[in-house]
């Protein structure tokens, strides 16, 4: 049982005209609209996917205030729904509202409102782990180590899951925070028939923020994995400490109206066999690569699945280029761009990857 529930009764509320007249101010990427652009944000996505309402006149996804019109939906006593539609269109999708959320990663406005993460007490709730039996007998420097991530247990199992936010830390003495994947994508409990979207942002050099949430309004309850987390140990540390944490935290789950529920993070260490190496670390076993960096006139692409579409944006989240390889591996002629700050982003049929590129 949850020790700690926050109900929130859930309502699709009339917005008065007068409000609706006088408009909101959207800033893309803080759909929650608490003043800060994370990756609870995300969720907020997910609790107003595919509502609809009117589009605003700009559809300019900068770190800018956008005015629009209110929606008439909400989930629950949270925001209107019109703050998650970051491109104002006037409908809530991922392509196109999700991404000003990564490019605006951090950025603030007015009066913060921080995220309220309920501490969970290991024992009594549902724990999110990653499962050390999946280690091998022996732990080495330059080892690629891939870890399921669970959620709950057969005696203490989740109720109503719709999304999932939490913090990823790690050592990065031991581990490259850039070297870390999380995959949420597989077929699991929680994602039996793949509506849910997920996004891993690298807050620092040791920590990540991880958000996932469904899309179809729909909860799920149950235990198990949900997918996995992927290290490289680095190699040849020149350290007396031979063990490294793996540390979950600042934990968020709600359901389909935006009820919260307690989580218990966990720690997971990990000790290294000293002395010895695999000998065999290599950063072509990324599951995703893209190179030269900065742009050239070509980029190469890599991955280990079929990339069925690449599209690179500038640094106000419009495409500028776009290609459907349907290969693991691409050269990929760009078209003359300006000098300036650029994101790649790779669909795989299970797995979404970006990354910051630049041009000279």
């Amino acid at each position: 049982m949850n020790t700690f529930r926050l109900i929130i009764s859930f309502t699709i509320a009339l917005v008065p005209a007068s409000l609706r007249a006088q408009g909101l101010q959207v800033w893309p990427g803080d759909a929650n609209n608490n003043g800060v652009v994370n990756h609870v944000d995300l969720l907020q996505v997910g609790l107003a996917y595919n509502y609809f309402g009117p589009a605003r006149d700009s559809t300019f996804v900068g770190w800018q205030a956008q005015t629009a019109p209110a929606w008439t939906q909400t989930a629950g006593s949270g925001p209107n729904a019109a703050y998650a539609d970051a491109d104002g269109n006037g409908l809530v999708n991922y392509f196109y509202d999700a991404f000003p959320i990564f490019v605006h990663y951090g950025f603030t406005h007015g009066t913060v409102q921080p995220d309220v993460f309920p501490q969970g007490l290991p024992g009594i709730d549902p724990p999110l782990f990653l499962d050390e039996s999946a280690l091998p007998p022996q732990v080495l420097h330059g080892m690629a180590l891939s870890l399921p991530l669970q959620l709950g247990t057969g005696a203490l199992p989740v109720e109503d899951l719709y999304g999932l936010a939490f913090s990823l830390h790690v050592d990065p003495q031991f581990v490259d925070v850039d070297e870390v994947e999380v995959n949420l994508g597989p077929v699991s409990w929680a994602n039996p028939d793949n509506d849910r979207i997920y996004s891993a942002y690298r807050a620092s050099s040791s920590r990540l923020d991880v958000a996932w949430v469904r899309t179809d309004h729909n909860d799920r309850s149950g235990f198990g994995p949900m997918g996995t987390v992927s290290i490289v140990i680095i190699d040849n540390v020149v350290s007396v400490q031979e063990e490294f944490q793996l540390r979950i935290d600042s934990i968020l789950l709600v359901d389909r109206f935006g009820n919260l529920s307690t989580v218990a993070g966990d720690t997971l260490t990990i000790s290294i066999n000293p002395g010895q190496s695999t000998g065999t670390q290599d950063p072509g076993a990324k599951a995703f690569r893209a190179w030269p960096n900065p742009l050239g006139q070509t980029l190469h692409l890599r991955a280990r699945s079929d990339i069925r579409m690449a599209t690179l944006f500038d640094a106000l989240g419009r495409p500028v280029a776009s290609l459907e390889p349907n290969t693991p591996d691409a050269e990929w002629p760009l078209p003359v761009l300006p000098a300036g700050v650029y994101w790649l982003e790779l669909r795989t049929d299970d797995q979404l990857f970006r990354q910051k590129m630049s041009r000279h």
